[in-house]
């Protein structure tokens, strides 16, 4: 669990940095409880990075087919 203590990070970006995928922020959001109207991450937030994303990617793709 990374803490953010980042000026400037927000969801998009550490989703690039993890996933190489910007558009995976959601996953970050998810996980986290973050993302409500913002990509933005409050400081100190402690993060929680999950490593099956590729199989949130599928079942998401799943569910909205």
């Amino acid at each position: 669990f990374p803490s953010h203590d980042t000026p400037g990070d927000r969801l998009d970006l550490l989703a690039y940095k993890y996933y190489e995928n910007v558009n995976y922020w959601w996953i970050l959001a998810e996980a986290n409880a973050l993302g409500k109207g913002t990509l933005s991450i409050p400081p100190g937030t402690q993060l929680r990075i999950p490593a099956n994303y590729l199989t949130l990617v599928s079942n998401y793709e799943q569910l909205n087919k």
